[in-house]
């Protein structure tokens, strides 16, 4: 954004501007699209959010942290993008016996007790954050449909193509035919050593803020 603004008369003769190029072909109002599918390196903040308790449907109260990830790819065009995690929450899933908030601290290296308290997690997590450690994500895409109310198209290959071998950002439902806007999930997070290959929530009935 510019500092400062004047105003001028277009019809004055005196004034002088850059010659500007752009591309013909380009949309003006397109959606940016999500950094490509696969594994990224990135530094992890907390979001503007921050930790918030709930309660899910079965009763079960929980601790979530909204992470902002700040992808790092200098020279890409999706370097110093933020993705943004809502779900880093420390209700235990039957399938895998843990819970996605000790995956990132675990990403982080941060050693997790086997038995501890969903508040002490939060306070671990918080304090990793504080780090601006590294880790590498793995990203997907979701296209969520206003008009059906959830996710309708899942993954980058589900979006239109483009010449240069990536993906549009927006796509057509394939329900209600209408507009869907691609955006980038965290479907898991490693650390940073892991190796870099480019290529579920929790719900409640209510919030709070959880103070630190």
């Amino acid at each position: 954004m510019p500092q400062q603004l004047e105003a001028i008369d277009i019809n004055d003769l005196s004034l002088t501007s850059e010659e500007v190029e752009f591309d013909p072909q380009a949309e003006a109002f397109a959606f940016p699209p999500p950094p490509p599918e696969g594994d990224h390196l990135a530094v992890l903040l907390l979001g503007p959010q921050g930790f918030k308790r709930g309660t899910a449907k079965d009763g079960r109260p929980f601790i979530t942290a909204y992470i902002e990830a700040r992808i790092q790819a200098p020279g890409e065009r999706w370097d110093d993008r933020p993705v943004f995690d809502n779900f880093v929450d420390t209700l235990i899933s039957p399938f895998s016996g843990t819970c996605r908030m000790v995956g990132v601290l675990k990403a982080l290296g941060r050693t997790v007790e086997a038995r501890t308290k969903a508040l002490e997690l939060a306070r671990a997590l918080h304090a990793a954050l504080l780090s601006q450690s590294q880790v590498s994500i793995t990203v997907k895409w979701r296209g969520y449909c206003q008009n059906c109310g959830g996710e309708t198209m899942k993954g980058a290959r589900q979006f239109p193509a483009t010449a240069d071998g990536g993906h549009r950002a927006v796509g057509e439902c394939p329900t209600c035919k209408g507009e869907v806007a691609a955006q980038a999930r965290i479907v898991a997070y490693k650390p940073s050593n892991a190796g870099i290959t480019p290529g579920g929530a929790s719900s409640a009935a209510s919030f709070d803020d959880v103070p630190f």
